[in-house]
């Protein structure tokens, strides 16, 4: 699960062009910290699933989704598991 999430802090920051480490990324409330609008929240989601392989549903397109680490890594961990 770390390196799921060492990962996503690396997406992170490359997608939204931050200027800070990615281990300095925070676990909770990544859309108000990182300032993650619409296009950002898109662009976010299509490296997540270029990088794990996976196709997130569309019911599943929600801030809450990219709004924790946690979150995320379990979701991207339960699709690759049923892949």
């Amino acid at each position: 699960m770390q390196e799921i999430k060492a990962t996503l802090r690396e997406i992170l920051v490359s997608t939204l062009r931050l200027s800070i480490d990615p281990a300095h990324v925070g676990e909770s409330d990544l859309v108000a910290r990182l300032g993650v609008d619409s296009i950002g929240f898109m662009e976010v989601i299509t490296q997540v699933e270029h990088r794990f392989q996976i196709t997130v549903d569309e019911e599943d397109l929600t801030p809450s989704l990219v709004n924790s680490l946690d979150t995320l890594a379990l979701y991207i961990a339960k699709k690759k598991e049923l892949r």
